[in-house]
C-alpha cells in the first residue's frame, strides 16, 4: 500500500469525526449566538462525540495497517466498527461511574444544602447575560454565601437591614446598584443614616425557605430590621413543593399547630423538576408527577438534558480569576418561539407554576393558608425573640400585567382549557395570613401605565425600576415607625407583639 493510499484511508476513516468537529466548533458562526458568548452544552457533547469519532478513526487505521499482511484491510475495519458500538458502551460506563462518584456540584451559582436545599455558592463571580431578557450583569457571591451588591459587608451583625427573598430579592437580571438591598442602602444614606443592607435572597426559595433562611443567618444585632419580600403566587406555589427546579429541599408541614420540615428525598438533583409535598400530594396526579428518583450529574443524565435543550443559560468554564459566563444568546422572537413549544410539549408543566390562582384547587388553597399563617408567625416570634423588627413586603407579580405575561399566559389557557385562573387569589391569600398574624407589611402596587417596566423583559422578575419606587416606600415605613435613629438602632424599641400559636390554633 502506497502511502497516498494509507494518507487516503485515514481521511475517510477521520472524517465523520473531524466534521462534527468542525460543525462543533463553528456553531456559533452559523446561527447559534456571537462567538465567545459562551459555549453551549450541546456543543461540548457534539465535541466530545467528534474526539471519540476521530481517535477511534486513526486507531482502526493503525490496526489494519499492522494486519495487512495477514488479512484485507477493510475486513479489519469492518470487524473494528462491529466492535465499536462495545469500545463507545464501555466508555460511557465508564464516564458516568466517574461523574457519580465526583461530580455533585450544580452548574449554577447553588450548591447543595443540608438545611436549605440549596443556597448560594460562596466566593463566585459570573457574568449573566440574556439577550431576550435585556440584561447583561456580573453577580458576586461572597464568601459568606451572599450577594454582594458594592456594600463591602464583612459580617451578618454589622447590618442595620436585611433583606429576605427569593429570586427578585437576590436581583435576578439585575447589576448590583439595583438590587432591593443597594437601593435600601442608598436611600437610607441620603436620609443619614450610615447602615448596610445585607442581601440574603437565593433564587428559588419559597416562603417556607424564607423562614429557615432567616434561622440560619447567624447573629443579627438588637435593633436589626428584617424585610421579606413577598411575590404571592411565586412564594406560596415553592413552599408547596419539596422539589423545585430539580433540586429537592426541606418541606413545611403542620403537626397540630407546630410548624416541622420534614426531608422525604435524598438531598440533591431530582429526576422530576417539581413535585408537591405530602400535605398537598393530590396535586401530583392532577399534574402527572411522577414519583421524585436523584439524578446524578452524570454523562448521561447531562447529556440527554443537552441534547433536549433544556438547559437555558449554558457554563463557560472559568479561567484564572475571570467571572464564570452564563449566557443566553436567543433573541426575543427565539425565546418565545422556544416558550411555546415548552408549553406544546408538556402543557400541565407550565400550569403548575400558577396553581395557587387557579380556582379548582380551593381545597389545597385551605391547607396552604393555614401553613402561611404559621410560616408568618414563626418568623414574627422568631424576630422579636431576637429584639429585631419585621417588615413583610407584597410585591406585586407579572402573571396579569406584563404583556410577555399576557401572551404566555393566553397559550397557557388555551393548552390547559380545564383549568380556571383567577390572579389575586394568592395575594388575597398573604394579605389575610399578614393581617391575622398582625405583622407590619407594604402592600405594593404600581400604576397601570408604569407596569410594564416594573418586570424584566420576556421574564416577570421585578426590575431595577420598581425597586427604585418600592425602596423609598420601605424606608418611610422603617423611619415612620421609629425602628432606627440616626446612624444606629434604638437602645429602647418599642417590640411588636404578635398571636401566640395557642390564639392562632384558636383562630383569635
Amino acid at each position: 500500500m502506497t502511502a497516498s493510499q494509507s494518507g487516503r484511508r485515514l481521511l475517510l476513516l477521520t472524517a465523520p469525526g473531524l466534521t462534527l468537529a468542525v460543525v462543533s466548533l463553528s456553531a456559533d458562526w452559523i446561527g447559534m449566538g456571537r462567538i465567545g458568548s459562551g459555549f453551549g452544552r450541546t456543543q461540548l457533547v457534539i465535541l466530545l462525540f467528534a474526539i471519540v469519532l476521530t481517535c477511534s478513526g486513526m486507531l482502526m487505521h493503525w490496526k489494519a495497517m499492522r494486519d495487512s499482511v495477514r488479512r484485507d484491510y477493510w475486513k479489519t475495519v469492518c470487524f473494528l466498527v462491529a466492535l465499536f458500538p462495545v469500545f463507545i458502551g464501555a466508555g460511557i460506563v465508564l464516564a458516568e461511574g466517574v461523574c457519580h462518584l465526583c461530580s455533585v456540584r450544580l452548574i449554577d451559582y447553588r450548591r447543595i444544602d443540608s438545611t436549605l436545599g440549596w443556597s448560594l455558592e460562596p466566593d463566585r463571580v459570573f457574568h449573566v447575560k440574556s439577550v431576550a431578557k435585556s440584561f447583561d450583569v456580573v453577580v458576586r457571591i461572597d464568601k459568606r454565601g451572599f450577594r454582594d451588591d458594592g456594600q463591602e459587608i464583612k459580617s451578618v451583625d454589622q447590618c442595620g437591614v436585611v433583606v429576605i427573598g427569593d429570586s427578585n430579592a437576590f436581583g435576578f437580571g439585575l447589576a448590583d446598584n439595583e438590587t432591593l438591598s443597594h437601593r435600601l442602602y442608598q436611600d437610607f444614606s441620603s436620609r443619614g443614616y450610615k447602615l448596610n443592607v445585607l442581601n440574603a435572597g437565593v433564587p428559588g426559595y419559597g416562603l417556607g425557605q424564607f423562614y429557615l433562611r432567616l434561622k440560619t443567618l447567624g447573629k443579627l444585632r438588637a435593633g436589626a430590621v428584617v424585610v421579606v419580600l413577598v411575590h404571592p403566587a411565586n412564594d406560596l406555589r415553592n413552599a408547596s413543593c419539596n422539589v423545585d427546579y430539580g433540586l429537592s429541599k426541606p418541606n413545611a408541614h403542620l403537626e397540630g399547630d407546630i410548624l416541622k420540615f420534614r426531608d422525604d428525598l435524598a438531598r440533591g438533583r431530582i429526576e422530576e423538576p417539581y413535585h408537591f409535598s405530602a400535605p398537598f400530594e393530590a396535586l401530583n396526579n392532577v399534574f402527572r408527577l411522577s414519583v421524585p428518583k436523584p439524578l446524578w450529574r452524570g454523562f448521561v443524565p447531562a447529556t440527554r438534558e443537552a441534547l433536549r435543550g433544556e438547559r437555558i443559560f449554558h457554563l463557560k468554564g472559568q479561567a484564572s480569576n475571570d467571572p464564570i459566563a452564563m449566557s443566553d444568546m436567543r433573541l426575543g422572537k427565539e425565546y418565545r418561539k422556544d416558550t411555546l413549544d415548552a408549553i406544546r410539549r408538556q402543557p400541565l408543566v407550565k400550569v403548575l407554576p400558577f396553581w395557587t390562582e387557579i380556582r379548582q384547587f380551593e381545597r389545597e388553597r385551605s391547607k396552604l393558608r393555614l401553613l402561611a399563617e404559621r410560616m408568618l408567625a414563626e418568623m414574627a416570634a422568631h424576630v422579636e425573640a431576637n429584639g429585631q423588627e419585621l417588615l413583610v413586603v407584597v410585591a406585586p407579580e407579572a402573571y396579569d400585567k406584563q404583556e410577555y405575561y399576557h401572551w404566555k399566559m393566553r397559550h397557557v389557557k388555551a393548552h390547559s382549557p380545564q383549568f380556571t385562573f383567577e390572579f389575586g387569589m394568592s395575594r388575597a391569600l398573604v394579605e389575610s395570613a399578614l393581617h391575622k398574624c398582625g405583622i407590619p407589611s407594604i402592600m405594593v402596587e404600581y400604576g397601570s401605565e408604569q407596569t410594564e417596566q416594573m418586570f424584566i423583559d420576556n421574564d416577570g422578575h421585578t426590575s431595577g425600576a420598581a425597586f427604585r419606587q418600592i425602596s423609598p416606600l420601605i424606608v418611610e415605613r422603617i423611619v415612620r415607625e421609629g425602628w432606627l435613629v440616626q446612624n444606629e438602632p434604638l437602645a429602647s424599641r418599642r417590640i411588636a407583639t404578635f398571636p401566640s400559636r395557642r390564639r392562632l390554633s384558636e383562630g383569635q
